[in-house]
């Protein structure tokens, strides 16, 4: 069996998984919601459990990198505690520059602000805070109800933001830019067919982490890329520690449902994870 190219093997997978969302959504199934978090859990945390395996390359020595992670972890943490409406928004800027970062090319000057550009329009896309999926997990992040006012013209915005998602990748130059711009196209699409949460997830899981993974298999194997068995058993550890933490949470803050525990952990994560990423992909390009 002759094997696929990369660029494609992740584009129909991308493609595979936008069906199966869509799926979800239209049979109304009502175990979708674990379904979710079993998603999560088996690729979102993993991609973020190698992360000391990318400690101390330039940048910083091992020792350095590990106090700078936990620190960043117990910076989220007590933000969340004390300013759960600050820690939001940084907690979405972040995600928006890590997510950009990631999936644009690191091609020139001007990568920043396209990364950025293109993380903010999909977050704009995917996380509609109107949608009965996501309002309620944003209530419980804030402790309060979210006043939904200033979205009022949120769907102008979102049009836009399907213009950049479609764009931006457009002006890198890059082997991989066709199947890059039908990812592109499968988020546009699937953010306007299913709830926020799914295409969240979806995009979250299999656009990004997934393909993450991938370029992570790469990086640590360097001519000879690492096997998905080498890099499952490299994530195992610190993901069972990490499922271990958010069970652990959840039996000192009983009245957290598990949905948000989980988001609390995805962002404690993000910050010094994101670090790391970026610095792998600096190296790369």
């Amino acid at each position: 069996m002759v094997a696929l190219p990369q660029g494609t093997r992740q584009t129909l997978i991308a493609l595979a998984g936008a069906a199966v969302a869509l799926v979800l959504q239209l049979t109304g199934l009502s175990a979708w919601l674990a379904l979710l978090g079993i998603a999560i859990g088996l690729l979102g945390i993993p991609h973020g459990a190698m992360d000391h395996l990318m400690m101390g390359g330039s940048g910083g020595g091992r020792s350095a990198d590990l106090l700078r992670y936990l620190g960043g972890i117990a910076l989220v943490v007590t933000i969340w505690w004390l300013a759960p409406g600050v820690m939001l928004v940084l907690f979405l800027l972040n995600s928006a520059w890590h997510f950009g970062d990631c999936d644009v090319p690191n091609v020139g000057r001007l990568h920043p602000i396209r990364a950025l550009i293109y993380g903010v329009a999909v977050l704009i896309l995917i996380v509609d805070p109107r949608d009965p999926s996501v309002k309620p997990i944003i209530d419980e992040l804030l402790r309060q109800p979210l006043d939904l006012t200033p979205f009022a013209g949120l769907d102008s915005w979102r049009v836009a933001a399907a213009a950049m998602v479609m764009i931006i990748p457009s002006m890198v130059v890059h082997p991989g830019i066709r199947h890059r711009l039908i990812r592109s196209a499968a988020i546009v699409a699937l953010a306007y067919s299913v709830d926020s949460l799914l295409a969240f997830t979806w995009y979250f899981t299999i656009i990004h982490a997934y393909s993450s993974m991938n370029d992570l298999r790469h990086h640590l194997g360097g001519r000879i890329p690492w096997s998905w068995g080498e890099l499952i058993r490299a994530a195992l550890p610190l993901s069972l520690v990490s499922y271990a933490g958010i069970g652990l949470a959840g039996m000192i803050l009983p009245n957290t449902s598990a949905i948000v525990a989980l988001f609390v952990a995805l962002s404690a994560l993000t910050l010094p994870h994101s670090v790391l990423f970026h610095r792998v992909y600096k190296m790369n390009y």
